[in-house]
């Protein structure tokens, strides 16, 4: 399983499912701190930080980050944080 957060509250929705051992982090570059990447919260994780950011609700944006991050981790499922929205 890879986990892709976009907003700091994904990043902190991975941290507390106690992930950083097993599940790779990819992240948009607005989610960490410089310090946050070499901090002991992240201390043996996977991490990988995408050089853009994504505005809430762009699907085009998260659509394109997935395949990229499926490129890299081919057959892997990918857990991307979404939120629900009624019209």
């Amino acid at each position: 399983m890879v986990f892709f957060a976009h907003t700091r509250q994904g990043y902190e929705n991975y941290l507390s499912l106690g992930l950083t051992a097993t599940a790779p982090l990819w992240v948009t570059a607005d989610v960490l701190q410089e310090d946050e990447l070499h901090g002991p919260e992240l201390q043996g994780a996977n991490v990988t930080v995408f050089n853009w950011t994504i505005e809430p609700g762009d699907t085009e944006a998260i659509a394109g980050a997935m395949h990229t991050i499926a490129e890299h981790h081919s057959g892997h499922t990918i857990w991307a944080e979404g939120t629900a929205a009624v019209d």
